[in-house]
Formats: structure tokens, C-alpha cells, sequence
């Protein structure tokens, strides 16, 4: 389970992951093991599979929200480099959203717990 308060990370980047973990399910979230060397950053990925992750920062973004970068691997094995959906500015709503689909959280309970969690 990730202590988001013990991240040696910018407060700015701590509220967006806290809000993640409420909205996702702190479970949904896995933090990189590469490191992201500015603190207003963080790398997540999908458990089970990390060559599926999102880059979040806040640097450079207007106030209340982020910047994400989507990363996918590609499916040629030829091919060790990934692509990558770069998003500035986004709301955390659409965030939320943005995440759900690229970690492919479409089990039926987490949207239940989702929904109402929105309402």
C-alpha cells in the first residue's frame, strides 16, 4: 500500500495522488521504480504491467491541474520504444477518466464505488 504523505514529492503532486487513490482505489495505483527526478512528478503504472504508464506532473500547469503524459508499449518486439499521448492542463475530473481507460479499471464493482463516490 503506498503512504502518499511519506513521498519525498512537491505537495502539489501529493494532492493529486491522494485524490487518485480515492477516486481509483490506492490499490489501482503502482509508483515506478524509475526515477522521476523532479518532485513534482511521478510515474504510475499498471500492476502486472509496466510497460503501460502514466507520467503526472504539475510543473508548468495552471493551478488545480495536471500535466500526463500516456504511455504505451509497442507491439512490435522489434521495437523496444513506446509511444506516448501527451495531455497539459487536464482537470482532475478528466484525469480520473483519462486513467481509468489507459489502466483498462473497468471491473463492474470499481465503477459502482466510482459512481458513487462522484455523486
Amino acid at each position: 500500500m503506498m503512504n502518499i504523505w511519506a513521498l519525498d514529492k512537491d505537495e502539489s503532486i501529493k494532492a493529486v495522488l491522494l485524490v487518485l487513490g480515492d477516486r481509483l482505489g490506492i490499490d489501482h495505483l503502482q509508483l515506478s521504480q524509475r526515477q522521476d527526478l523532479d518532485p513534482r512528478a511521478v510515474r504510475l503504472e499498471k500492476p502486472g504491467d509496466p510497460m503501460i504508464c502514466a507520467y503526472l506532473y504539475t510543473y508548468g500547469q495552471d493551478e488545480g491541474r495536471c500535466g500526463i503524459h500516456l504511455e504505451f508499449p509497442q507491439f512490435d518486439e522489434s521495437d523496444i520504444s513506446s509511444s506516448t499521448d501527451i495531455h497539459e492542463n487536464v482537470a482532475i475530473n478528466t484525469l480520473v477518466d483519462m486513467l481509468q481507460v489507459h489502466f483498462d479499471l473497468s471491473d463492474p464493482s470499481f465503477v459502482t464505488t466510482t459512481a458513487t463516490a462522484r455523486q
